[in-house]
């Protein structure tokens, strides 16, 4: 994930939620690959930051749930034995119903 430019994309997109707080260039900028330190070794640690700084920062947890959600989105399509499920009809049907927020109607 250090040094993987492909990475960035999912990055930016998983934190798209927090466009609407006046953060989000700061924190785009921390946490979108390369990094010249080893900042995040892992998908849980750059997880764990994220969720650290939005709530210093004081975003709701609905915000933040939207981001755990595109996340869970990304940990899924990097794992190898899985993708091919989720190109299927019932994988991509399996992560449309994972994306769907929950109401109260």
């Amino acid at each position: 994930m250090r040094i993987n430019i492909a990475f960035r994309v999912e990055i930016l997109r998983s934190i798209k939620p927090f466009r609407e707080f006046g953060f989000y260039e700061e924190l785009a900028d921390i946490v979108c690959p390369p990094y010249s330190d080893d900042r995040f070794p892992t998908l849980e640690s750059f997880e764990s930051f994220v969720n650290k700084e939005t709530r210093k920062m004081g975003v709701p947890h609905s915000t933040i749930d939207v981001f755990r959600r595109n996340v869970i989105g990304f940990k899924a399509g990097m794992d190898k034995r899985d993708r091919r499920y989720f190109a299927s009809g019932k994988g991509r049907r399996m992560m449309f119903e994972r994306n769907l927020l929950p109401c109260s109607t």
